[in-house]
């Protein structure tokens, strides 16, 4: 009885995503020309855009990987553009937040370095262990660094096209634990930031109800 590949992505939920992906889309492509394509470009604007797009090109990705017939060569590359697309897609979610903090507190410089040394130890770190590794059903070695496990030869276990990651590099959870870690620090730092907002105007005019 063939057992499914340890790491394999069930192909339905791939499907799920996308189809989530687009409604939401759809959902808020009005308010994004309301708002947003009448103003100068900016960092903000930049961010968002990256944001907002880049989740497309690593899902479809994802869908080819997952229901395409694909040679060793194309597995890789386009696994290690997944990789990096969905890397990148959280500094920019992350960055957008940082933006979003660092103008609620007024954008004090000690705010900015702070959360320029996250950024640095985020994408140094999530960076450098972000890597795969994938292996062959009917051929043996690696290709590059990474190692491939596609459908040459019959088909894959369940009747399933595509390539399946059956290992991974058990450092890439520092990627996940720094993105964990930029949330709280935001989460703490926008509270204190509306405690101290709160205590301010509680000074300001001390005899209001």
């Amino acid at each position: 009885m063939n057992q499914p590949p340890p790491f394999g992505l069930i192909p339905s939920s791939i499907l799920v995503t996308a189809t989530l992906l687009c409604y939401d889309y759809l959902c808020t492509f009005e308010h994004e020309v309301a708002y947003i394509w009448p103003q100068p470009l900016t960092i903000g604007s930049v961010l968002f855009f990256l944001n907002r797009y880049s989740p497309f090109i690593d899902t479809f990705l994802n869908i080819s990987l997952t229901f395409t017939d694909i040679s060793p060569e194309d597995c890789l590359v386009q696994y290690q553009v997944v990789i990096w697309l969905v890397f990148w897609g959280m500094v920019f979610s992350e960055a957008i937040l940082l933006l979003r903090t660092y103008a609620i507190w007024e954008r004090r410089r000690s705010i900015l370095i702070f959360f320029m040394t996250m950024v640095v130890a985020f994408i140094s770190l999530g960076g450098r262990h972000g890597h795969l590794d994938v292996r062959p059903r009917s051929t043996s070695g690696n290709i590059g660094f990474l190692t491939l496990m596609v459908s040459v030869v019959g088909p894959r276990p369940f009747g399933e096209r595509g390539c399946d990651l059956v290992d991974a590099d058990n450092i890439i959870f520092i990627t996940f634990v720094l993105l964990a870690l930029c949330e709280f620090m935001l989460t703490i730092g926008n509270t204190l930031s509306s405690t101290v907002g709160t205590s301010a105007a509680g000074s300001a005019f001390p005899n209001m109800q």
